[in-house]
């Protein structure tokens, strides 16, 4: 028996989804490309790479959007995208791929999903963005070869 999980944030409740083929199949669209540049925090980080992500995923059909947490154990802030399959909600985490690992993809599928702040778009990210806008323009994702 499949138990169905949802989770709760200030934002609203969320059907998580669990269906390994549909975040499978998403995963390896995220496994077909990656970030043309390394993390560098206030250069390309979170924020970038949630924005790139937001925007590449947009453009194949999916309706993303931006999620703000803390991230534990320092409860610095932390931006991912988050999205609906067929069966639920899932996000696309960077911070689980930071390093060598986002030259070989955009991020990590993962179904848990803790959020203080919800953004529609980058622009919306952007504007609360206490560095301003992102310092690289223009595209940062590339197919892998």
């Amino acid at each position: 028996m499949l138990l169905s999980v949802s989770i709760a944030s200030a934002w609203g409740e969320f059907q998580i989804d669990h269906n390994q083929t549909e975040i499978k199949d998403l995963q390896s669209i995220l496994d077909s490309y990656h970030f043309k540049y390394q993390w560098q925090n206030d250069v390309f980080d979170c924020v970038d790479m949630s924005a790139a992500n937001w925007k590449f995923l947009k453009s194949l059909g999916y309706s993303p959007m931006i999620a703000i947490r803390k991230n534990p154990p320092s409860n610095e802030k932390h931006v991912y995208v988050f999205l609906t399959l067929k069966s639920g909600m899932v996000g696309v985490d960077t911070s689980i791929y930071r390093g060598a690992n986002l030259t070989a993809s955009l991020g990590k599928v993962v179904t848990v999903l803790e959020m203080e702040r919800v953004c529609r778009n980058p622009e919306e990210l952007y504007a609360i963005d206490p560095r301003g806008p992102p310092v690289i323009m223009g595209d940062v994702i590339e197919k892998n070869s």
